[in-house]
């Protein structure tokens, strides 16, 4: 299953057309590391890559709402001891252009997406990364 998790961008990356959608994203405005979301065409798949060089690709599946995406995957926990668990489809991200009011919005004409952790997203919302359409 390892492997499987390891080859899912892969052939995300082989699956797209030159007809995505793309949004870079920073965790502030100046950070170091770009990340980017990738949709497929379809907008069901989104590949999320890092500049960083400790991030790997990882593949999200994702549901359209009405004013953005919710991101969903499969990935492996680990536990303080080392133990790796397999978590199937965990709703982990909300992006959108419309978040609840909150103080860690980042939003302005140019940085217009941000993506947002799923927990408590519409009473505590927290910010992870701000986005831009490339």
């Amino acid at each position: 299953m390892k492997n499987l998790l390891l080859i899912l961008p892969l052939l995300f990356i082989s699956s797209c057309s030159q007809d995505m959608f793309t949004l870079i994203c920073k965790f502030k405005p100046g950070a170091l590391y770009t990340d980017t979301l990738t949709f497929n065409e379809s907008k069901s798949e989104v590949l999320r890559t890092s500049d960083n060089p400790s991030y790997s690709p990882f593949s999200y599946n994702a549901r359209s709402t009405d004013d953005g995406y919710i991101l969903f995957g499969t990935y492996y926990k680990t536990d303080s001891d080392g133990n790796k668990t397999l978590i199937e489809d965990e709703v982990a991200w909300v992006l959108t252009k419309n978040a609840p009011a909150n103080k860690t919005s980042l939003k302005n004409d140019s940085w217009e997406w941000e993506l947002y952790y799923f927990d408590d997203f519409k009473t505590d919302p927290v910010r992870f990364l701000s986005c831009r359409e490339q």
